[in-house]
């Protein structure tokens, strides 16, 4: 598994290993997103500091393979846009080859739901080179695409790039503004974490949107966010934006097991909680590294 230090790919590993018949899952991740500490402590778990774009892969002989690894966010790929082709773009190429090379039994690959159809920044048009190399080596290996919507749930910190309800969340806990763009009329289909690995499981050939189909606005999840922390912070609202934003995309197909927003923000929040000082001990250290 690439990725899988991340918050999609540790929920992953965990089920993986509820399954009495996993023997074995390999990790590899660049810990440029991720954590070490996300990963459960088995023996079972195998675990390599790589960067997909760089370095050589090895990949067991009929084993399957999901591949999480993204140079992640629109924004990030527009102020990096070498970085996110080398990770997202030649990343990917090299992933595929390696499976193809080994025989592999799949290849999952993590694409993004705001690549579909659109072509906006450089993560939305290599997400979409992505899925275009996994339709070329399907002759190859068998491979499928699952569009991923706005995850969130445990396993996600804050931070520059991340997306909005960790760092919401993180803000709320220290009583910090919340700001809402588009005049609080933004809206986001946003897909609990467990749910998104519960179709990630079902792995087949073709693509596969993974979301609720439901948009939820994001000053709604901002003020749930606000009353749910008991926090002295404000929603503020401005008229704001992205230019490669769209008012929002719910998932084509209703693809999850949903779980309801009030209830994923309530898991999440409890589990900001009780790793507190792992996340603010992580945030250090990756100011530090700056």
């Amino acid at each position: 598994m690439t990725g899988g230090a991340g918050a999609i790919g540790s929920r992953l590993v965990r089920r993986l290993l509820e399954d009495p018949d996993t023997e074995r899952v390999d990790v590899v991740d660049d810990l440029s997103s991720g954590y070490r500490w996300l990963l459960p402590e088995d023996v079972r778990v195998g675990f390599e500091q790589l960067d997909v774009g760089r370095d050589d892969l090895s990949i067991e002989p009929g084993t399957g393979v999901y591949h999480l690894a993204a140079h992640f966010a629109n924004e990030n790929s527009v102020d990096h846009p070498q970085a996110d082709l080398l990770t997202n773009g030649m990343g990917t190429l090299r992933v595929l080859q390696a499976a193809a090379g080994a025989k592999a039994r799949f290849v999952a690959f993590a694409s993004a739901g705001c690549a579909a159809g659109h072509e906006d920044t450089p993560y939305q048009i290599h997400k979409s080179l992505g899925e275009a190399y996994c339709r070329h080596f399907s002759g190859y290996v068998p491979t499928s695409v699952f569009r991923f919507h706005n995850s969130y749930g445990p396993g996600e910190l804050p931070g520059p790039y991340r997306n909005v309800i960790p760092r919401w969340i993180w803000a709320a806990m220290h009583d910090e503004d919340l700001v809402v763009f588009r005049d609080g009329e933004d809206a986001r289909d946003f897909v609990y974490v467990e749910d998104l690995v519960s179709v990630l499981l079902q792995t087949g050939r073709g693509v596969v949107e993974i979301g609720t189909g439901h948009l939820t606005k994001t000053r709604n999840v901002a003020e749930m966010i606000v009353a749910k922390t008991e926090s002295r912070s404000r929603v503020v609202v401005t008229s704001g934006g992205r230019r490669w934003d769209h008012p929002g995309r719910a998932a084509a197909a209703t693809s999850t097991d949903q779980t309801a927003p009030e209830d994923g923000l309530d898991r999440t929040i409890a589990w900001f909680r009780a790793n507190y000082e792992a996340i603010k001990g992580s945030l250090i250290r990756q100011e530090n590294v700056k």
